[in-house]
Formats: structure tokens, C-alpha cells, sequence
């Protein structure tokens, strides 16, 4: 049980990654510095 929260946990911060990301990009892309 604990691997498979880790696991889960794992997914989530990739995730949560991704979206930073994403929402940074699109910031820069939009406004242009």
C-alpha cells in the first residue's frame, strides 16, 4: 500500500510539473519580455 501512494504521489508532483509549466509558458508566450 505504501508503494502505491508513493507511487500515486510521484504521478501527482510530475503533474503538478507539467501545469506550472505549461501555465509559465503560455505566460511568456503571451507577453513577451
Amino acid at each position: 500500500m505504501a508503494d502505491f501512494t508513493a507511487e500515486l504521489d510521484e504521478i501527482h508532483n510530475m503533474y503538478v510539473q507539467n501545469y506550472l509549466m505549461r501555465a509559465l509558458l503560455e505566460d511568456v508566450l503571451r507577453n513577451p519580455h
